[in-house]
Parts: C-alpha cells; structure tokens; sequence
C-alpha cells in the first residue's frame, strides 16, 4: 500500500479463501476450502510461496487421467501509480498477516506515528518495519 498524504492508497486486492469468486474457482478444479482455507491450510489464494497448494495432481473423474492444476495462484491484481514526491510519503508491503491484524488505514497511521518520532535525517523503515510486526503480534 502506498501512503499518500497521509491516507493508505491500496495498491493490491485482498485474496483471501473467503471470496466466493476465489471459492468457486477453486472448487471448479476440484479443490476445496475448509475452515476459510484452501484445503484447510491456506488463507489466502493468491501467494507467491506456498507450494504445497500450487502444481497438485489429481485423477480427472471422467477420464481417470493426472492433472495438474494451480489451485493457489502467483498473479495478483496490482494497481499501477506514478509516485509523486509532492504527495506520497512512503510505500508497505507487507504479508497478509499484517492486514489480518490491522486495516490499511491504521497500517499508514502505525507507520506515520512512528516516522514522526525520529528526527527527518534519521528515519529508519527499518525501524518502521519492526514496530508495525510489533505491534501485530502484541
């Protein structure tokens, strides 16, 4: 998410098991969600990691034949900026962990708070970057 003057601007959409889109594409491949997860594991359905949901065979009912089919995915849907130095202060990317914990709006309020406490020449995202996974896991 990008943070421009001062309000989080989303630069992806949200995939997660819930989604009845998401839902149905997997279901039509023969996958299942359980418990808000692909096959009981996943939040999400769009990552870039987890392989153990990605390139799985299965036996095509009608046929008895091996398929392979990507029930998580890797494509995201991304929205395109230009940045501007006038209006945009600083950019998080972060896992879904983060936003489970926190909306966008507090992740750039989080963020801003903690950069307004450090003198202009100094500000560490670093610094940024641990106190937003501090606070998600306190």
């Amino acid at each position: 998410m990008l943070s421009r003057n001062g309000r989080a601007l989303d630069l992806s959409v949200d995939y997660k098991a819930s989604r009845k889109d998401e839902q149905e594409r997997i279901k039509s491949q023969g996958g299942f969600i359980i418990f808000g997860r692909v096959f009981g594991r996943l939040a999400v359905t769009r990552s870039f990691g987890d392989f153990q949901c990605k390139q799985i065979q299965i036996i095509n009912e009608k046929t008895q034949e091996k398929e392979t089919k990507n029930f998580v995915l890797n494509e995201p849907e991304i929205r395109f900026v230009t940045i501007n130095k006038q209006t945009d202060d600083f950019i998080i990317l972060a896992s879904d962990g983060l936003y489970d914990r926190f909306s966008s709006e507090e992740c750039v309020e989080l963020a801003r708070e903690k950069f307004l406490t450090m003198d202009i020449l100094e500000q560490d995202p670093a610094v940024v970057a641990g106190h937003l996974v501090h606070e998600a896991v306190t």
